[in-house]
């Protein structure tokens, strides 16, 4: 059931389940400290764990080592998290460079290529 969050560690919904990010910058796009704006390109990455999707790898008599999938877990029947970020104007994902991959223990990895416009306040006096 893509709507419901994996269990946690006690096999129980009770609880947060740990999502870890990470946002690679690529290039630095425009930067705007009249309108208090930037924009970057980068990769959104996200991982967690999810043991409903676990499998027996190949050295447990499994068929594979990892299961990847060409698209952002959203757009699959897998659960995902709903991340936000709290200065974002507007971003862009670019979704054929989008890979989920899924391993043997049911951790979830996930990255998308993004083109963000987020909002910060400039300090420019000296």
């Amino acid at each position: 059931d893509p709507t419901r969050r994996p269990p946690c560690g006690n096999d129980t919904h009770e609880g947060p389940t740990i999502i870890e990010v990470q946002m690679r910058v690529i290039k630095l796009h425009d930067v705007d400290a009249k309108r208090g704006s930037f924009s970057i390109s980068g990769y959104f990455r996200s991982w967690w764990t999810d043991p409903r999707l676990a499998y027996n790898s190949t050295d447990a008599g499994g068929c594979m080592d990892l299961i990847s999938l060409p698209m952002p877990a959203q757009k699959t029947n897998l659960w995902a998290p709903d991340l936000y970020i709290d200065n974002l104007l507007s971003v862009e994902e670019i979704t054929n460079s989008a890979l989920t991959q899924i391993s043997p223990d049911g951790g979830v990895w996930q990255s998308v290529k993004v083109d963000l416009s987020l909002t910060m306040a400039f300090d420019l006096s000296l």
